[in-house]
C-alpha cells in the first residue's frame, strides 16, 4: 500500500493508502499534469489570443470528490494537447471536417441531407490520417 497525493488548489493533500499499482498511475498522472507546463503548452500553441485564453478557462475546471479537488479541466486540455501532438494529421482531419460538415449543413433545404452524406466520409477521411500518423511514427521509431 501506498499514499497519493493530488492537488488541492494550490497544496497537494495525501489521499490516503491505496493499492502500489494504482498508486503509481496516479504518481505519473501527478507528474503529467502540472498546471505550470500545461499553461506553457497553451502559451506556445499557435493560435488566437481568445482560443488561449479558453483553454486556460478551462484547464481551471475543477471537480470536488469527497474532500478533494481534482483538475479535471488541466487533464482534459492536457489530452488534447497531447493528442494533437501525437496524431496531427488526425486533428487537421478532424478540424477540417468539421468545418466542411458546418459549411454543408447550413445550406437551406439540403444541408441536413449533405451533413449526413458528409459524416461517413469524414470518418473514412479521419481513418485516413490516422494511418498516416501511424506510418509517420514507425518510421521515426525505425530511424
Amino acid at each position: 500500500m501506498s499514499s497519493v497525493r493530488v492537488m488541492d488548489g494550490n497544496v497537494w493533500k495525501t489521499l490516503g493508502k491505496i493499492p502500489a499499482g494504482m498508486a503509481e498511475k496516479w504518481k505519473s498522472i501527478e507528474q503529467d499534469m502540472c498546471l505550470r507546463d500545461i499553461a506553457r503548452d497553451i502559451g506556445r500553441l499557435d493560435a488566437d489570443g481568445s482560443d488561449k485564453e479558453k483553454l486556460r478557462s478551462l484547464m481551471q475546471k475543477t471537480v470536488k470528490v469527497g474532500q478533494t479537488i481534482v483538475h479535471i479541466g488541466a487533464y482534459i486540455v492536457r489530452m488534447i494537447i497531447k493528442a494533437m501532438r501525437a496524431f496531427p494529421t488526425v486533428a487537421m482531419a478532424i478540424i477540417g471536417g468539421w468545418i466542411i460538415g458546418m459549411i454543408l449543413s447550413s445550406i437551406p433545404f439540403l444541408g441536413w441531407l449533405l451533413a449526413a452524406i458528409w459524416a461517413p466520409i469524414m470518418l473514412v477521411g479521419v481513418g485516413a490520417a490516422l494511418v498516416v500518423d501511424v506510418v509517420e511514427m514507425m518510421k521515426k521509431l525505425d530511424a
